[in-house]
């Protein structure tokens, strides 16, 4: 196999800062499987969102804008009935109002779910923290000292 010459090598060097997080910048704490476990289940129990309400007030809302064009369609035809006009406003008015009671409702749900997430959330968050801070107070100062160990390299035994 012929050796590359002078010519055809390349030289690249490269010098990189890395910097590592300070005990006064960034502190990092073990969570207990228990309590992962335990707000993982929390957030999966939340109740979904109820998609029903917002697709029947959508349907409303077009049964509404389709019956208040007939409506006004009726209004200026010359031979339509008269009792035409009473139910084509009745219906434009009456599905209307539905969809917006169920659109209220849909917010509303929406809403109470938004804080449920965050009373779960906020509540967990307060348990794991107390369990910190019960640790830190058993332990005195609570910091932990980490010994680094080199690793045997694969060849050597």
């Amino acid at each position: 196999m012929p050796r590359a010459s002078q010519q055809d090598t390349l030289s690249v060097n490269r010098t990189e800062i890395i910097e590592f997080p300070s005990g006064e910048t960034e502190i990092r704490r073990l969570i207990r499987k228990g309590d992962w476990n335990r707000l993982k289940r929390n957030i999966d129990n939340i109740p979904s969102e109820v998609k029903g309400l917002q697709i029947a007030s959508s349907v409303l809302f077009g049964f509404g804008g389709a019956s208040a064009l007939s409506f006004f369609l009726v209004c200026f035809s010359p031979d339509a009935s008269p009792w035409l006009f009473s139910i084509f406003l009745c219906f434009t008015v009456f599905s209307i109002v539905i969809a917006s009671i169920l659109l209220a409702v849909n917010n509303r749900l929406r809403e109470f779910k938004v804080d449920y997430i965050k009373a779960v959330i906020k509540k967990d968050m307060e348990d794991i923290e107390g369990s910190f801070e019960r640790e830190q107070e058993a332990e005195g100062e609570g910091e932990l000292e980490v010994y680094v160990t080199e690793a045997p390299s694969p060849g050597a035994e």
